[in-house]
């Protein structure tokens, strides 16, 4: 199974691309490209003549192209959650040489009580982090289908369309099953 990262992604030329949306910092004068959305590939052959080339001569290199609504087929946003002991929570990490995932259970200073039954790996300014076996989580995928025009061009986050499933063999079983 491929590892599909949280986050906003396009239809454009028949393939699906990250979106990011850049800020340029500094001094004016020598800004190469301006604010805005970008489609983001790391495939040089998926790259046209003009796509920028980020991050060149490293390993995180990549291509970027602003984003016109008229060019894209359609915008959606992925985000995962997890359920474990009968608990939602939204945010974790996943590190595949640990015995279980990472998951924020609680802001730092807040009431929110810990399961006993699970280790605290991480407390700090981030919050609160217990590792959770793999096989007592449970995984969801939700993808959110927003109108690309009023996004790209306008901001606004109206959504279309929403749906939540199950993801029966997620990730980490592939990197963790002893075969």
């Amino acid at each position: 199974m491929k590892y599909i990262r949280s986050g906003r992604y396009v239809g454009y030329n028949e393939k699906e691309y990250y979106l990011s949306n850049y800020g340029y910092i500094g001094d004016e004068e020598n800004r190469d490209k301006p604010d805005g959305y970008y489609i983001c590939i790391d495939d040089e052959e998926d790259k046209e003549e003009d796509w920028y080339e980020e991050l060149s001569g490293t390993e995180y290199a990549y291509y970027s192209k602003p984003a016109k609504a008229e060019e894209i087929e359609y915008l959606y946003e992925i985000s995962h959650y997890v359920i474990c002991n009968g608990r939602k929570y939204k945010w974790f990490d996943y590190y595949p040489d640990k015995k279980g995932l990472w998951v924020y259970a609680a802001s730092w200073g807040s009431n929110t009580k810990i399961d006993p039954k699970y280790e605290v790996v991480e407390s700090g300014r981030d919050g609160i982090y217990i590792e959770v076996p793999y096989d007592e989580v449970t995984l969801y995928e939700t993808k959110t289908f927003f109108d690309k025009y009023k996004y790209l061009n306008e901001d606004i986050e109206e959504v279309l369309s929403e749906e939540t499933y199950l993801i029966d063999e997620p990730w980490w079983f592939e990197e963790t099953k002893d075969n």
